[in-house]
């Protein structure tokens, strides 16, 4: 409460609690986003209290997404963002991670692994699995440059080099 110069206690978050964190810019919530459970915990006050609610995951088109199917994955990825400009302004979109068969990160699977986006239009209480960034990637995080245009990084596991994979979306996060 003083600009970092000193800190409070931990605060526990929930027993159940698990995911990434993301702030809504819009209200100030924090949201701490467990897909794999469905949830997620809020915090009106800055992290101070905090909340556990339902959360509906859509799948995408190949309906991955959802806890009880092929879920989506977003503890190994960096956290989420509010997009601030143009058509798609207020979104929450978090870095996401499909790994079939049923979540396996056996080496004999990753090239059908591939990174994805989560977003909320409502304040984090549906979200949307987006369609696929490129297969054999992980590990992901991104970045809305000042023209709304959504920039996509991701580890590559399947190619030679084992270099970083680059997408972008023109659309809010939904194809890229």
């Amino acid at each position: 409460e003083d600009g970092g110069k000193t800190w409070s206690m931990p605060a526990e978050v929930g027993n159940d609690a698990g995911g990434k964190a993301i702030v809504d810019q819009s209200t100030g919530d924090v949201l701490l986003v467990n897909t794999d459970k469905g949830w997620l915990h809020r915090s009106k006050d800055h992290g101070k209290t905090w909340a556990k609610e339902a959360m509906v995951i859509q799948p995408n088109a190949y309906g991955h997404g959802t806890p009880d199917g092929i879920p989506v994955n977003v503890t190994c990825s960096e956290t989420g963002i509010t997009l601030q400009y143009g058509e798609h302004a207020g979104r929450l979109l978090m870095p996401a991670r499909i790994m079939p068969p049923k979540g396996s990160n056996d080496q004999e699977w990753w090239p059908y692994h591939y990174n994805t986006s989560l977003y909320s239009d409502d304040g984090g209480h549906t979200w949307q699995v987006s369609a696929p960034v490129q297969s054999g990637t992980g590990e992901g995080t991104l970045a809305e440059m000042a023209n709304g245009d959504i920039y996509y990084n991701s580890r590559s596991h399947m190619s030679i080099d084992h270099r970083r994979r680059i997408a972008w979306s023109y659309d809010g996060g939904n194809m890229y």
